[in-house]
Parts: C-alpha cells; sequence; structure tokens
C-alpha cells in the first residue's frame, strides 16, 4: 500500500518553537481576529489580509513589529499574486488560515445573493487556498485550516454539538495530545 504524502500532526506541534509565522485571510475580526490576537500573544509573526485597508491598519497597532498587513478581496483576481506578495513579505508562512466565509439567509433565492456567496466561498476559497498549498508544496510543508460552516447562518442543534465536542476530546486522549500552553 503506498503511503500518502499527507499526515495528520499532533494539536502540540502547533504550539511548539517550530512554526512561528501565520497567515490568516479575514483577520479583522470573528474568529479570524480571535486566532490573529491569540497567535500574536504566543510570539508568532502575522500575516493579516482583508478588504478593510483601515481595519487591518487599526489591528497593525497592536503589535506593528510582529504584524504584516495586506489588503485584499479573495473574489478579485489580482488576490492571488496579492497573498504571495504577503508570504514573501512574512518572509514565509508556516500556518494559513482562511476565515473569510460569508453566508445569508436568503428565503427569496436572489440570484445575486448566492452568486456573490458562490464567488467568496468557493471562487475566493480556491485562489487563497491553491496560492498556500502551492507555497507549501514548494517549500517543504506547512499547515493550512479554513473555517467554513453552514452553521453560520444556520446554527447547530445542540445534540450535534455535544457530539463534535465529544468527538474531539476522545480525538486528544487517543491521541495523547496536550493542551497549548504558553
Amino acid at each position: 500500500m503506498e503511503s500518502s504524502p499527507f499526515k495528520i500532526e499532533r494539536f502540540d506541534y502547533l504550539c511548539s518553537k517550530k512554526m512561528k509565522r501565520a497567515i490568516i485571510i479575514g483577520a479583522t475580526s470573528g474568529i479570524g481576529k480571535e486566532v490573529a490576537q491569540r497567535l500574536l500573544s504566543e510570539g508568532w509573526q502575522i500575516g493579516i489580509a482583508g478588504r478593510r485597508q483601515s481595519a487591518l491598519e487599526d489591528f497593525r497597532q497592536i503589535a506593528p513589529e510582529q504584524i504584516k498587513i495586506q489588503s485584499l478581496d479573495v473574489t478579485q483576481e489580482d488576490s492571488a499574486g496579492k497573498l504571495d506578495a504577503l508570504i514573501h513579505q512574512l518572509g514565509g508562512m508556516d500556518l494559513f488560515l482562511l476565515s473569510s466565509g460569508i453566508g445569508f439567509q436568503n428565503m427569496d433565492l436572489k440570484m445575486e445573493i448566492e452568486l456573490n456567496t458562490a464567488r467568496t466561498n468557493v471562487e475566493g476559497f480556491t485562489r487563497m487556498v491553491d496560492t498556500a498549498f502551492s507555497y507549501f508544496k514548494n517549500n517543504g510543508g506547512g499547515h493550512l485550516a479554513v473555517i467554513s460552516s453552514i452553521a453560520g447562518t444556520k446554527g447547530l442543534p445542540l445534540p450535534i454539538l455535544q457530539r463534535s465536542a465529544f468527538r474531539i476530546h476522545t480525538s486528544m486522549l487517543l491521541n495523547n495530545s496536550p493542551t497549548c500552553k504558553s
């Protein structure tokens, strides 16, 4: 049986000294912003990208020596080149997080809303993930994560959340994975 070029790393690897450069698309709000703040507090160098230049500049004021910024819109054709420029500006990338998906309740199925959602969540996802994957492939690997869920607009019933938390906890126990410590 041929071995896969992909492997699952233990969670504690993300907390090790080996990785210290992260790029986060969608870091000016929500989960992306929280992850960026956490990585900064752990000493990471981060590159953040989003559509709102003023929000990027405001965020950079938190730790200007640790943060590089790049204005980009994942729906635009030039976004892959802008991501490459941010990777270069940061001096490389060990972790990539895409946190720029959108979702709307569109009960009337207005076409433009659906097309805009597809441009961001499909076309933008493809541009960003392909660019990050190509970088990792050409530079010895890295970690790629994406936040995307219909639960953002629909929510999840409590039993599903409980089962998910149980699976994560069980997986951590089976892999003997400690939690991150600063």
